[in-house]
């Protein structure tokens, strides 16, 4: 299996022991390296990240919650409930499922909306918010409030980048 880019990064800064560190102390490590490759996005452009500059980037997600909006506005009107609900058709009966569309597109503009606040191209970048987070997961993984060994390891990060 090839390496990523990230564990290159960690191994050139001597650093991947750390790593190895934090997942015997119980971090998933797929979770540590999926953060820290978010972090490397700070280089790219959002043109090339999701194909749009960042103030349509941010009228999108605004589309998408005003989308699930609608959709709720919606599917609580008369007309919908009795198309569902009374006389069942078939495009109509699963709408009040849970999670509902109108829920799972507030909850992805949620997710869109979390990546732009701290991934990607900045003009000073939040490099504290992703390392705050790795901090947080080790933490949660290692089930210590204290943990020797995630502290260390932790503060040796903040240098590596």
């Amino acid at each position: 299996m090839k390496a990523s880019r990230t564990e290159d990064v960690l191994r050139e800064h001597s650093a991947l022991g750390d790593l190895t560190d934090l997942v015997n102390a119980g971090c998933k490590r797929d979770q540590i390296i999926g953060l820290l490759d978010l972090a490397f996005w700070t280089d790219e452009s959002w043109q090339k990240l999701v194909g749009m500059r960042l103030p349509r980037f941010k009228r999108e997600i605004a589309q998408v919650r005003s989308c699930a909006d609608i959709l709720e506005r919606l599917n609580s009107s008369e007309l919908i409930y009795h198309a569902a609900i009374e006389i069942q058709l078939p495009q109509f009966v699963d709408i009040h499922k849970t999670p509902s569309l109108s829920d799972q597109l507030h909850a992805y503009a949620d997710g869109l909306d979390y990546l732009r606040k701290y991934f990607g191209p900045k003009r000073n970048p939040r490099e504290q918010a992703w390392k705050a987070r790795l901090v947080a997961i080790g933490y949660k993984d290692s089930s210590r409030s204290r943990s020797i060994v995630v502290d260390s390891r932790c503060a040796r990060e903040s240098k590596i980048f």
